[in-house]
């Protein structure tokens, strides 16, 4: 759970500071907008305009070279620069020049705090921007094209092509930014509940549900091409006796240093998993020959009586391991059912003396 947890906590410190690079990615593209359009300020000599340019211009350039950790802070004013922009150019240069559009930007983008985990109060609030956003829209082409309401002279027809032009390009620029980003984090969240719900929280391998899932396919193969798989379980000797001598904070490292030799001394092709407990599951597919999966099994039953397991107190432990083996010739079991039949050998193993494998 805690290796999980982990991961999904640095996840979402990735996703912060991809929030933060995004905000100084944004501020030096606004900029440039910005720097595009004093031409067109200047040209046509609107001095308010002008104005409120060049303090959107200060400002944009302050927002590139703040600290990152203040980057959200800025954010609110972001939108309030871009809004109020947006008013007064298409107020002064009708909707003909486009400049209603960045509401569609906007709209996608304030629907970032779902995908950063923010709470609901916030996601709601986003909601009603992203609605007030669209419904700003069409009161501006309502303005301009029903009452003609307008704070500068209509321009000449070129100009305001190129600006249309200009503006389009913004906003598709934003609609595409912001829907990759919300793709690539949707992706990347579903991949965090696929890993959640096929491995195992402590030892980071496959856990119950996913062995049967992918058992279906080894069985389905075997009975297709009429050879035989092989399943095995493994039990930890006298488990109980490390944690209850060194703790269960031990006995989990224990088990997850095991996961980690099953993991290297297994072969391409054979699938472990967790099972329960102190229990884990090879599954070994038709293409392995079931004496060649018992010499791996010695090996690994080996390899782990060998080594000296480091926790984190410092001290060094040893265990040793049972393995019940069994090879499955009717492709009609159900893997509990193959694994039931693997656990009688296990029985065995344990009843004549341990550390062994019994097949």
């Amino acid at each position: 759970m805690k290796d999980i947890k982990n991961e999904l906590k640095a996840n979402k410190y990735s996703f912060q500071h991809l929030l933060e690079l995004i905000m100084q990615s944004s501020g030096l593209f606004l900029l440039l907008v910005h720097v595009i359009l004093m031409f067109y300020y200047v040209y046509l000599d609107i001095k308010y305009m002008m104005i409120v340019n060049t303090i959107s211009i200060i400002f944009y350039i302050v927002l590139i070279f703040i600290k990152k950790n203040k980057v959200s802070m800025f954010s609110l004013s972001v939108f309030i620069e871009i809004v109020v922009h947006m008013i007064l150019a298409t107020l002064t240069f009708g909707i003909e020049s486009g400049f209603q559009i960045w509401a569609f930007g906007l709209v996608c983008c304030f629907f970032l705090p779902t995908y950063s985990g923010k709470n609901k109060k916030r996601v709601t609030l986003s909601s009603i921007c992203a609605v007030t956003f669209v419904i700003l829209y069409f009161l501006l082409s309502f303005m301009v094209q029903v009452y003609n309401i307008r704070l500068h002279e209509p321009v000449r027809e070129s100009i305001t092509n190129q600006l249309l032009i200009i503006n389009s390009t913004i906003s598709f620029i934003a609609i595409i930014a912001f829907t990759t980003l919300y793709t690539s984090t949707s992706n990347k969240k579903y991949d965090e509940l696929i890993k959640i719900a096929n491995y195992d929280e402590l030892t980071s391998i496959y856990n119950r549900h996913a062995l049967n899932e992918i058992s279906t396919s080894i069985i389905a193969n075997a009975s297709n091409t009429n050879k035989a798989y092989s399943v095995a379980i493994i039990d930890i000797d006298y488990f109980k006796k490390v944690n209850d001598t060194y703790g269960h904070a031990i006995g989990d490292e224990v088990l997850k240093e095991l996961a980690s030799i099953i993991r290297s001394e297994t072969i391409k092709g054979i699938i472990s998993g967790r099972w329960g407990g102190e229990e884990f599951v090879l599954i070994c597919p038709s293409t392995i020959y079931y004496d060649e999966f018992i010499i791996i099994l010695e090996k690994l039953r080996e390899k782990v009586a060998k080594t000296k397991i480091s926790v984190s107190s410092g001290k060094k432990i040893k265990i040793t391991i049972s393995i019940g083996a069994y090879k499955v010739t009717d492709y009609k079991l159900a893997l509990d059912e193959a694994i039931s039949y693997a656990d009688d050998k296990l029985y065995e193993a344990k009843e004549t003396g341990r550390n062994q494998v019994i097949s």
